[in-house]
């Protein structure tokens, strides 16, 4: 279940992480030689420590095998037009390991991000350990769970 949900958000963010995300493109997925896909996306986010939105470019690794997704930042690609997209410069380009772990009775959603940052920023730390605080579900699990499992979630 969780692995189907990171699949769908890897390819449609829009969908999935709406509160972070305005537009979303995904294209040219391939197979490689060891059966993992990859894609590109170009997405319009808001800011990791900013209100501010732009442009945020991707390589995208599914591994069905290890249940890995790996998003690796671009500071620009080429569409399938052949026209050249570059990424806004309002934030740090930054790549992401997302990842199922556990047993399937209590499965895990595993994250990594690195920020490519010239030194270490602790203010990019603060949006998760809000997160962390807050104590809920990340958003794009309950999207999933209301919209593809058709389950109503509410908070007691």
């Amino acid at each position: 279940m969780i692995w189907d949900m990171e699949t769908k958000k890897a390819w449609d963010p829009l969908t999935y992480i709406p509160y972070v995300v305005s537009q979303a493109r995904s294209w040219g997925r391939t197979t490689l030689r060891d059966g993992s896909a990859r894609f590109c996306r170009s997405s319009l986010q808001r800011g990791w420590i900013t209100s501010e939105e732009g442009r945020v470019l991707e390589d995208v690794f599914v591994n069905d095998a290890k249940q890995t997704i790996y998003f690796l930042g671009r500071p620009q690609m080429v569409k399938e037009s052949g026209n050249t997209l570059v990424a806004s410069p309002f934030q740090p380009l930054f790549h992401v390991r997302h990842a199922v772990g556990g047993p399937e009775q209590a499965p895990l959603n595993l994250w990594n991000i690195v920020l490519l940052t010239d030194a270490p920023d602790p203010r990019y730390c603060e949006p998760f350990k809000q997160m962390v605080r807050a104590g809920l579900l990340p958003g794009f699990i309950e999207i999933y769970i209301e919209r593809d499992l058709n389950l109503k979630l509410s908070r007691i």
